[in-house]
C-alpha cells in the first residue's frame, strides 16, 4: 500500500502547486493590468493634448495662408481684368 499512499500524496501536492501557482499567476494579471491601465490612461492624455496642439497650429497656420492665397487671386483678378480693359474689343490680341 505504500505505492498507493506516495500517488495520492504526489496528486495532492502537485494538486496545491497548481492552485498556487495559478492564484500568484492572477494577482501578477492583476497588478499588471492596473499598471497598464494607468500608463494607458496616460498616452491617451498625452495623445489628446497632441491632437489639441496640431489643430491649433493648424488653425493659426491656415488663417494666414488662406489670407494671404486670397490677396494674389485678388491682385491676379485686378490684374487679368485691367489686362483685358488695355487690349480693347478683341481682348487683348491685336
Amino acid at each position: 500500500m505504500v505505492i498507493e499512499e506516495l500517488r495520492d500524496l504526489i496528486i495532492i501536492i502537485s494538486g496545491a502547486t497548481t492552485v498556487v501557482a495559478l492564484i500568484l499567476l492572477t494577482v501578477l494579471l492583476f497588478k499588471l493590468y492596473h499598471k497598464m491601465s494607468s500608463v494607458l490612461d496616460s498616452v491617451n492624455a498625452i495623445s489628446k493634448k497632441a491632437r489639441d496642439i496640431s489643430a491649433y497650429v493648424g488653425d493659426e497656420m491656415a488663417k494666414p495662408l488662406v489670407q494671404v492665397a486670397s490677396l494674389i487671386q485678388g491682385a491676379r483678378s485686378v490684374a487679368n481684368f485691367l489686362r483685358r480693359k488695355q487690349g480693347g474689343k478683341d481682348g487683348g490680341n491685336g
